[in-house]
């Protein structure tokens, strides 16, 4: 085999295995993007969350209120009734 054709040969290797690389990369690229996605949705629940429970009222009507159901993605007022407990 010729200089030339090692050369040409060693090129096209090298050519295709960057390809298999790129295809690495950009599958991994769009898992990242999909998880930062995900966080930024987070963030934003978490800062609504904390906006409705910077309103978070203890008492209405005389009932004691969950903060846990307050803070949730649909705003209740949930009674927070006492339980047995037992040990």
């Amino acid at each position: 085999m010729s200089v030339v054709q090692e050369l040409s040969d060693l090129a096209t290797e090298i050519a295709e295995e960057m390809e298999r690389r790129r295809s690495g990369l950009q599958a991994e690229l769009l898992k990242i993007e999909a998880r930062k996605r995900d966080i930024e949705a987070d963030l934003r629940a978490t800062d609504l969350i904390r906006e409705r429970l910077s309103r978070f009222q203890v008492i209405i009507n005389g009932d004691y209120q969950c903060p846990n159901c307050w803070g949730g993605t649909n705003q209740i007022e949930a009674d927070a009734r006492p339980v047995r407990h037992e040990e």
